[in-house]
Order: C-alpha cells, then sequence, then structure tokens
C-alpha cells in the first residue's frame, strides 16, 4: 500500500514523538490506521538539541505505525513549538469605492499585509485573515457582497525561526521523511481537543507538555493569538529532585506515579518510595509522606498557572463573556490539575481530550496525543483552517493583536 489516501502527523515533543496514520475520509479524517510512539531525548524546551536522538526516536515511532497501517509514509504533518512561534496581527485598510468586497479584495489586503514584513528574518507557518471591519462593523465572517467606504482586514500571522524548521527538515529528510508542512503545535492542540462550540465561543487552550507550554486563543472557528512557553512538567520534575536530592529520572518516575495537582489530607498517611542520593552519590530508598511530594507539586504549579492566567488577561481573555479554558498535553492528566487551575484561572476548566475517532488506540485517546489528532485534522484539509504562504515576515506592533482578540470577543 502506498501513502495515497492517506495522512500522516508527526508530533516531535520533548518525552516523545508519536505517529499516527488515518485514511482520508473526504475533507476529514476516517479510520486511524496506525500509530507509533518513542521516548524522545533529542529535544529540549522544544528545540532540537541531538539530531541522531531525534532522527533514532522518529524513525522507531513512524516505523511502528506504518508496520501498523500496512503502509509506508513519506509526507508528513509536523507539529513545530521549536523557533518561538508567536502571532502578529497587521491591519489593512483600503477605500472600496463604491464597490462590493469580493474574494480579490481580501487577498491584495493580505499580499499588502506580507509585503510589509518582506524585509524581516522569521518565517511563515500561518497566514490568514482573522477579522474584518466595514466601516464602523468588526465581524470575523468574510463580508463578501457589502458595499462599505472602507473595507479592513486584520491579517493573522504566525511565524517561526526558519532555522528551528530547517533543523526539523534535515532530521526527518535523514529518516527519509518529507515535510508536508509545518504546523504551530497550539493549533494543532485545539483543533485535537476543542469541540465546535469552543471554537465558536471563543476558548483558551493550553497545552503542557514534558518541555513547552502552547498557548493558543480561538474564537469563531478562526485563532486568535498563538505562542510557545520553553517550559512544562520539567518544572516540576526539578523541583521534586531538588526537594528530595535525587534525580532527574527518580523524580519524573515519583511524579508519574504519586504525582498531584492539589494536597490532599489522605496524603498526610499514605507512605511514598523514593530513591534518594547519599553524601557519595548512591541512590538509596526511603520512604516520605506524600504530603512532601503533593506540596511541593502544588506550590510549584501554582506559581505556574498564575503566570499564565496574568498572561491570558493581558491578551483579553475573559471567561465572564462565555470564553473557556481548557487544558490538554501529557502534564493535564496530573490528578487534582483541574481543581488548582479553577483557583488559578478563576473560571471553569476542562481536561481536552482528542475524539475517539475510529480505530484511534486507547493509549491515543489522553490529553498528550490532542496535538496529534489536531495534526490529522488539520493534513486532511489545510484550506479548511488557515491559507500557509511563505514569505518571510517580521513583528508588528503587540498593541494590534491584544486589539484583535477584544474585537474578536466582543462581537460573536
Amino acid at each position: 500500500m502506498a501513502q495515497d489516501g492517506f495522512v500522516a502527523a508527526l508530533d516531535i515533543g520533548c518525552s516523545k514523538v508519536s505517529c499516527l496514520i488515518a485514511e482520508r475520509s473526504g475533507a476529514d479524517i476516517g479510520r486511524i490506521r496506525g500509530m507509533g510512539i518513542r521516548a524522545n531525548e533529542g529535544v529540549r524546551g522544544g528545540a532540537l538539541i541531538n539530531a541522531d536522538l531525534a532522527e533514532e526516536s522518529i524513525r522507531g515511532a513512524v516505523g511502528q505505525a506504518e508496520k501498523m497501517a500496512g503502509s509506508a509514509i513519506e509526507d508528513v504533518w509536523i507539529s513545530l513549538s521549536a523557533g518561538n512561534p508567536e502571532s502578529h496581527m497587521i491591519d489593512i485598510s483600503m477605500p472600496m469605492d463604491g464597490q462590493p468586497v469580493g474574494h480579490a479584495d481580501i487577498d491584495a489586503a493580505m499580499d499588502v499585509a506580507l509585503e510589509k514584513l518582506a524585509d524581516r528574518q522569521p518565517e511563515i507557518l500561518h497566514a490568514f485573515p482573522a477579522a474584518y471591519a466595514t466601516d464602523d462593523v468588526i465581524t470575523t465572517s468574510p463580508p463578501h457582497g457589502l458595499y462599505p467606504d472602507e473595507l479592513t482586514v486584520f491579517a493573522h500571522v504566525i511565524t517561526a525561526s526558519a532555522s528551528a524548521q530547517k533543523n526539523l527538515e534535515t532530521v526527518l529528510r535523514a529518516a527519509h521523511l518529507r515535510p508536508a508542512g509545518f504546523v504551530a503545535q497550539p493549533l494543532a492542540s485545539g483543533l485535537g481537543c476543542l469541540v465546535d462550540d469552543e471554537l465558536k465561543i471563543g476558548a483558551a487552550c493550553i497545552d503542557i507538555g514534558a518541555g513547552t507550554t502552547g498557548i493558543g486563543l480561538f474564537a469563531n472557528t478562526t485563532m486568535g493569538h498563538c505562542e510557545v512557553i520553553p517550559s512544562g512538567s520539567d518544572i516540576l520534575v526539578k523541583a521534586i529532585a531538588g526537594h528530595f536530592v535525587t534525580t532527574l529520572t527518580e523524580a519524573a518516575r515519583v511524579l508519574a506515579l504519586y504525582g498531584a495537582a492539589l494536597h490532599d489530607p489522605s496524603d498526610d498517611r499514605h507512605m511514598i518510595d523514593v530513591k534518594v542520593l547519599d553524601g557519595a552519590g548512591v541512590e538509596t530508598e526511603t520512604q516520605f509522606p506524600r504530603r512532601d511530594l503533593t506540596l511541593i507539586i502544588e506550590d510549584t504549579l501554582r506559581a505556574f498557572l498564575l503566570e499564565l492566567a496574568e498572561r491570558l488577561t493581558a491578551l483579553g481573555f475573559d471567561p465572564a463573556s462565555g470564553q473557556r479554558l481548557v487544558l490538554t498535553g501529557s502534564a493535564a492528566q496530573l490528578s487534582r490539575l483541574p481543581e488548582l487551575a479553577r483557583q488559578c484561572f478563576r473560571t471553569g476548566v476542562r481536561v481536552g481530550l482528542p475524539p475517539n475517532f475510529s480505530g484511534l488506540p486507547v493509549s491515543a485517546r489522553g490529553p498528550g496525543f490532542s496535538a496529534s489528532v489536531g495534526l490529522l485534522r488539520y493534513g486532511v484539509d489545510p484550506d479548511r483552517f488557515l491559507h500557509m504562504p511563505s514569505t518571510p515576515v517580521g513583528v508588528p506592533a503587540a498593541s494590534a493583536m491584544k486589539r484583535l482578540w477584544h474585537w474578536v470577543k466582543g462581537n460573536i
């Protein structure tokens, strides 16, 4: 079997590489035919640090998925968290001179937006019209056929460094793969776990992975903001290792087995086994109350979530207007996390899981696979979501981005 009729997604994370292969069903995903997963030590903080290790993990994950699917693949959609993916908003206004708004007018505005930034260094991942103004009316739907005196198009451009993409592309080609395209990780995560109402009404999707945290703001099926922070559950691992004087490997094991985001009175009576380092650096198994673990996790995670809450507020996210907060990513499965997040964000929180597509293995139905499934949804029909040119762009004023998010929020 060849790749015809199939779409493949490759999520290259800081702790794992996952590959999904699915059949196409019209403009959507049909049955999931293959899945592969391998541990990954070639990426840290979203950035490639060891090409050989990353290639080995990619080969293993893809090979496992191909064997399960019974199909060899070459073209894969790649999630990108490296290279500082970020949003830029550029507003382009033009007089209409008594003519109705058409597709050509919006395309022309997008061309002007990209031309304004053509001499800058970061490379475009995505560029699309995020909102429109016809005279004094703000809308997120194309105002085709209207006769405004002036049309304003707000172009949302998501960029990342060209070197980050080139480094990943080099590793992929060494593994005999071709990138069908790079997709900003927060976009992939949102497409992989947000329900239709959340995409329409407005939602903040926060993907907390092992080494990065992606922030995506969505409204009326468009993306209003995208960024990646080079910190994730690794801050918990480091805090645990420092508190118990143990190795990072042991700290990760303890977090996975006994971790919880909030302290509970029952933790005072529950003892856990931790291999600590003695004066000679030798591991010795010792018992501690689980309370010691959950308190250090709670303190570290609360500070991190409060920083994220401040960031969302600065961007104009407002739960009082009906916008929702969704947590996803591998760290989102941490016990009691929704309760702590509700305290920090002062709003309802749910853990976002990927849709249960036919053939999706049980092991891939957790929040750690939202980005992988989102990549498949994007790859089946990229034009349904965003238009992806490839012109170098730079950074416009951040105030335009915040202003757009407020307008989108208030006009749905």
